[in-house]
């Protein structure tokens, strides 16, 4: 029977078991990932930030009291490395230039997933082209509904796991999703006329 997160944790927190932050790790680090990919488009930086999430654990390790489940630890962590980057980032902005090619997708670039108007909405024919329309207006909402819903959609937290993990009401955490769907919808489809 394999152990729990919160066993692990406790485990490498009490005997500095490697193995056991080790199993962590693997269980988390695709995740925490893809949630930092989502966030900032580019893979580099959301394998950078996550490891910098995992060396948080490590740092902060002692004063882990399993009140709360490890993998709201480990979001409420992300939240604070992700608000940490966009104010670093605030401070340095940089250009991104429309010529940058796109990683993986088959020497697209950045501005070939710009809404052209003169394409008719019946040449917007994939799921996949839906998809990064879809990615593209989420990368547009305020951080804190962008957050929102990489925890709610992407990560398939409750509310309450969310709430806990920005350190919101749950009623909060509902509001600010219901505001990001309306927007959502609001932008996709003005985009399709």
């Amino acid at each position: 029977m394999s152990l729990s997160d919160e066993e692990l944790f406790i485990k490498f927190k009490k005997r500095n078991d490697l193995e056991a932050f080790g199993t962590l790790v693997l269980r988390h680090q695709k995740p925490l990932i893809n949630l930092f990919c989502r966030l900032t488009g580019d893979q580099g930086i959301a394998e950078d930030l996550a490891q910098e999430g995992f060396l948080s654990l490590v740092k902060g390790c002692k004063h882990y009291a399993p009140k709360a489940r490890f993998t709201t630890l480990l979001y409420r962590i992300a939240q604070n490395i992700w608000f940490d980057y966009l104010r670093i980032k605030k401070k340095n902005p940089h250009e991104i230039s429309l010529e940058k090619p796109v990683k993986d997708e088959d020497g697209k670039h950045v501005k070939d997933f710009i809404k052209d108007h003169a394409i008719s909405p019946y040449d917007k024919i994939t799921a996949r082209e839906e998809s990064e329309l879809l990615m593209l207006v989420i990368k547009e909402l305020p951080e804190e509904q962008r957050l929102t819903v990489e925890l709610l959609i992407f990560q398939q937290l409750t509310y309450s796991e969310a709430a806990e993990i920005m350190d919101v009401p749950e009623g909060t955490v509902r509001s600010r999703m219901n505001t990001a769907i309306t927007k959502l919808k609001g932008k996709l489809i003005k985009d399709e006329i």
